[in-house]
């Protein structure tokens, strides 16, 4: 991971495969000072990812893998086929449905709303320049469908010493204490799907919606259950 605007360069990249637009924005690290004749560059498709709940991901992965199937000898063509396949078999997706309404429709004509307005008041919503819900947009639109929940993982001294003192908190119904100290184990969290199915796997506190993950599955490298890692973001 390089934060934006970092300035590196490297004889070989190697990248997984994703969106036409983040190979490459990747690319653009490859032999970036022009020293060598050429650089290398490898796009990795990488079968055990899982995109079950990043559908559109998926989408785009499809959508680049059909198209570096086909001969293009430039970057800008390879973008621009890109683009025009994945939006066409994404149209109705990228509309993202919002009850019986969609984002696109909201945050344009708004149709619908205005229709509303006119049953409601008996005249139609011209006089006024903006029609736009974006309120409604903001409040119901997710990327991602799925609600996640945080689990707490515990990896060094630090992280011990306060999910003992999280746990005696909650020994003793100490409210205040118990937001302190979660508000400092927020590093010391990931997020997961479905937790009903981690049950085994963790310590719960329904009653404050607080999940930490049991010692023995958490280690250097991260989560090291493998049933477990699909579940983790």
């Amino acid at each position: 991971m390089i934060e934006a605007g970092v300035d590196v360069d490297f004889n070989v990249v190697i990248r997984s495969i994703k969106g036409i637009d983040s190979i490459i924005q990747s690319i653009g690290r490859c032999n970036r000072e022009g020293k060598l004749d050429k650089g290398k560059f490898y796009i990795v498709n990488y079968s055990e990812e899982n995109f079950k709940y990043l559908k559109e991901i998926k989408n785009s992965i499809e959508a680049t893998s059909k198209i570096l199937e086909e001969e293009i000898d430039n970057i800008e063509k390879l973008r621009d086929n890109y683009y025009s396949g994945y939006y066409i078999n994404n149209l109705e997706e990228l509309r993202y449905k919002i009850g019986s309404d969609d984002l696109l429709s909201i945050l344009s004509k708004n149709t619908v709303s205005r229709s509303e307005y006119k049953k409601r008041y008996g005249r139609s919503y011209n006089n006024y320049q903006i029609a736009q819900s974006f309120k409604t947009a903001a409040l119901k639109f997710n990327l991602i469908d799925n609600e996640t929940d945080s689990i707490i993982v515990n990896y060094d001294k630090y992280s011990d010493e306060l999910i003992k003192k999280l746990r005696e908190a909650i020994k003793q119904y100490e409210i205040a204490d118990i937001k302190k100290i979660l508000k400092k184990l927020q590093r010391y969290t990931v997020n997961a799907y479905n937790i009903e199915n981690m049950k085994e796997y963790l310590e719960q506190y329904k009653e404050y919606g607080i999940h930490i993950l049991l010692d023995e599955y958490y280690g250097e490298t991260g989560i090291e259950k493998e049933e477990l890692s699909t579940l983790i973001i």
